[in-house]
């Protein structure tokens, strides 16, 4: 009997201490401004340069070593002014970067901020969101249509597509009520 409650009791010290050590030495990370939403004009054979930031918080007891990478569309449009460095306890930097575009288009990917600990056990990530809708000097209008889900229609087929979806959830709704 004795052996058991001895069992019962190392089994609970062992779940707290699992559930709570996790969080006792976890990493945090901080960035502000995690989604930029830009809208800018080019003229026609020339190239757009755009500065930009994200400012990066060292919210830790203790040093952290920071990567800021461009991803996906901002590979080799974004030039990262100072993209490795360590920020000390309760240390913030604003870390400046460089847009160049040479069309007009729609842009988007992230801008990848990495903490990591010195003796790289823990690492995590945050990505500010980066958009930018660039237009022709002189064009009335960028986008024509409605995007949706990342395609973009005419506006006669955008109405008629959200018209044929909203009389499909329709008859769904009320075919599933009559089957009750």
């Amino acid at each position: 009997m004795k052996s058991r409650g001895l069992l019962k009791n190392c089994v609970v010290i062992f779940l707290v201490l699992f559930l709570i050590l996790p969080f006792a030495y976890s990493l945090t990370a901080t960035i502000s401004n995690p989604r930029m939403v830009l809208y800018e004009n080019i003229t026609k054979g020339e190239m757009l340069t755009i500065e930009n930031s994200v400012i990066v918080a060292n919210d830790n007891d203790h040093e952290v070593i920071i990567n800021v990478v461009p991803t996906g569309t901002w590979e080799g449009r974004v030039e990262i002014g100072e993209s490795n460095f360590i920020l000390q306890e309760g240390e913030k930097k604003e870390v400046f970067y460089t847009i160049t575009i040479d069309e007009a288009g729609v842009y988007q990917g992230d801008i990848l901020v990495t903490f990591e600990e010195d003796d790289s056990k823990n690492i995590l990530s945050l990505a500010q969101e980066l958009e930018v809708f660039v237009k022709e000097e002189g064009q009335d209008s960028m986008i024509t249509g409605n995007a949706i889900g990342g395609l973009t229609f005419g506006k006669s087929l955008g109405i008629g597509f959200t018209l044929i979806l909203s009389v499909t959830l329709l008859i769904t709704i009320k075919l599933m009520h009559n089957k009750k």
